[in-house]
């Protein structure tokens, strides 16, 4: 049992993966030590479009607070812009050559990490042409 164990920490040592299992050997045994994963950020956001990115899905948005001041009332705008422009990709358009948000149109997101540890907005457009599955 203990030299199967053995193989196998052996063979994942050698793996030649980013953050992969690391093991070290000394004069009391051997250790294992396995990656960290990245985490991301679990809030779900509001972002007003301000544009158009890349194409294929991406829009040039701002992450949205809501405004206390205007909650329960009938304002047209109770949000209001934080922080910098990001990039969202709206999941309904992924692969597609056709933007169907204008700019202020609203995309619920949320980060999600790539295969390269960086995290990413992605989320749905809010009652927009494809929330109902109207394609």
């Amino acid at each position: 049992m203990i030299n199967t164990l053995i193989e196998r920490v052996n063979f994942l040592s050698n793996l030649n993966i980013r953050g992969g299992v690391v093991t070290t050997r000394g004069s009391k045994g051997m250790t294992v030590t396995l990656p960290e994963l990245p985490q991301a950020d679990l809030s779900t956001f509001i972002a007003e479009i301000d544009s158009d990115a890349a194409g294929g899905g991406y829009y040039n948005c701002h992450l949205q607070s809501i405004d206390a001041t205007d909650w329960n009332t009938d304002t047209a705008d109770q949000f209001d812009d934080i922080g910098d422009s990001v990039v969202v990709m709206n999941l309904a358009e992924v692969g597609v050559d056709i933007h169907n948000l204008d700019a202020g149109n609203k995309i619920i997101c949320w980060y999600i990490i790539d295969d390269e540890g960086n995290a990413r907005l992605v989320g749905n457009e809010v009652f927009g042409r494809h929330t109902f599955g109207e394609w």
